[in-house]
């Protein structure tokens, strides 16, 4: 657990709002929103890089927001705090789970943005690689539309942290 807190207290964020075209406040922390079979939202907290005019994602293969994304491409993203609670407007997109031979753009992006820290939650990763929502790492791909947006319903609907029945049987 000191670990954890050391990271949190390095990693702390600042509170400024939502500039995704440019990112000029150079968040750290997002919250990423996808949608259940059920249709409800579940939110969690994800680093996110930009390239260009897309965002870009590293995450382990098996994990729920995945699984999410493979059913339904529609997302929505909110700058957040390191728990992944939501401090500015909801943007809606679309992700993309990247093929294996373009996933060094998602790489190459959050290098860039996170440097080491990027670099150890890579090496994180492959050790946790057999867990059960370990696998091998995708990079996801997200397209914002145009302008943030605040959606009343996400806002008072959405969860953070795990699911409210424990993410290993909600889905």
């Amino acid at each position: 657990m000191h670990i954890i807190h050391q990271l949190h207290t390095l990693l702390q964020d600042r509170s400024v709002g939502l500039q995704f075209r440019t990112d000029p406040h150079h968040d750290r922390f997002f919250a990423l929103q996808t949608l259940r079979r059920d249709g409800s939202t579940r939110s969690t907290p994800i680093w996110l890089a930009p390239a260009g005019e897309r965002w870009y994602a590293y995450t382990p293969g098996r994990s729920w927001k995945v699984r999410r994304i493979r059913r339904d491409r529609r997302v929505w993203v909110a700058a957040a705090t390191f728990h992944g609670e939501p401090r500015g407007p909801w943007q809606p997109g679309h992700a993309r789970i990247l093929p294996r031979s373009q996933r060094r753009r998602a790489q190459r992006a959050m290098t860039a943005k996170y440097g080491n820290q990027f670099r150890l939650f890579r090496l994180i990763m492959i050790i946790n690689a057999g867990r059960r929502y370990g696998g091998p790492p995708v990079g996801l791909e997200i397209t914002l539309d145009a302008d943030p947006v605040f959606c009343e319903r996400d806002a008072g609907t959405a969860s953070t942290g795990t699911d409210r029945g424990g993410e290993a049987g909600a889905e």
